[in-house]
Parts: structure tokens; C-alpha cells; sequence
């Protein structure tokens, strides 16, 4: 097993096959649109459409003290599919003031992708974002402890890239250790 100094990055912790321990992923997130209420379909750009990953719902009304927040992250396979108002699944859409979407899409380091990391990597960003999300699902315990996950998450470095939200995003988030940068 690798030790490291206090000052070193948790990144290099491998064990003694040279296996590293902290899975590796690198979310390039589009700049946001607006999602006119009129439309049944989120436009999503056309490098991101037929792809998955994380999305992120910004919101801007004219009652916010400062403007648009990150109101809500989810997780999409396809985000075409996943973002459409068939079922009025966001109605956050409909409410007055703008609701913008960015889509975020994953590359996965040091580990074969899976859709399964998505709940994962979900989990971990709207805990770094969490102080306007309106999420609620998966709040009532840490990432990782999800009754509905039927195994341990093991440990990320989340590298956000791309657009970056007003500041409001992490660059670099890592689970567990909660440690992010600005």
C-alpha cells in the first residue's frame, strides 16, 4: 500500500497490485439553455444528444437575491430521452422565471463505464451543490448509503470542466473526504 504525506493527493492511493483506490471521472458540462415551457422537449445540444450523464437545472426569478442557482442535478442515460415533459417530470419548467439546463457528459477514468456510476456521480455533485438544490431523493443519508443501492459506492474524483456555473461548481470534488476546489 502507497502512504501519502498530509499535502499530497488522495489520487496516487493505490494498493499493492498498483490498483489506484479513488475511481476517476470528468464531467465536461455544455453552457446552459433555456428550456421554454412552450416546448414538450429540452433542445439539447447537438455533441451531447444521444449520450448520458449528469444535467443541471439553473433557475433565475426575479425574487433571487443574486441570479441563477443550480436548483436541481440529475442523471440521465440518454438525455434526450430523459429530458422531455410527457410525464411532467419538471415542473420546475413551468414556474415563472427562467429555468436553463446544462448537460454534463461523463468520461470515466481508471474504471470501465457503467450506468450505475451515474446515480453515484449524481449523488456526490448535488452534495457539493446542495445549497439551493431542490432535489430530494437521496439526501436523507450521505452518497453511497442509498437504501435503494444495493451495493457500497466506492470512492471518485469528480473533475468538472467546461462551463463552470458562476463558480458555483466544484473543479474537483473528491467522496469520500469531501474535499472540493474552487
Amino acid at each position: 500500500m502507497k502512504y501519502l504525506d498530509l499535502w499530497a493527493d488522495v489520487e496516487a492511493i493505490s494498493g499493492p497490485s498498483g490498483r489506484f483506490y479513488y475511481r476517476r471521472a470528468v464531467i465536461t458540462w455544455s453552457r446552459p439553455k433555456i428550456w421554454n415551457p412552450e416546448d414538450p422537449e429540452f433542445s439539447v445540444p447537438s455533441s451531447w444528444a444521444g449520450h448520458g450523464g449528469l444535467y443541471a437545472m439553473l433557475r433565475n426569478h426575479w425574487r433571487q437575491a443574486e441570479g441563477r442557482r443550480i436548483a436541481y442535478i440529475g442523471k440521465a442515460i440518454s438525455f434526450t430521452n430523459r429530458l422531455n415533459n410527457k410525464h411532467n417530470h419538471f415542473d420546475i419548467v413551468e414556474r415563472r422565471g427562467d429555468t436553463e439546463v446544462s448537460c454534463g457528459r461523463v468520461r470515466f477514468e481508471r474504471v470501465k463505464a457503467h450506468a450505475g456510476y451515474y446515480l453515484e456521480l449524481e449523488d456526490v455533485v448535488k452534495f457539493a451543490v446542495w445549497h439551493h438544490s431542490e432535489n430530494v431523493q437521496g439526501f436523507s443519508s450521505l452518497p453511497g448509503f442509498r437504501q435503494s443501492q444495493p451495493r457500497v459506492m466506492l470512492p471518485w474524483v469528480i473533475i468538472n470542466e467546461g462551463y463552470r456555473f458562476g463558480g458555483a461548481m466544484p473543479r474537483r470534488i473528491v467522496y469520500p473526504a469531501i474535499g472540493v476546489e474552487f
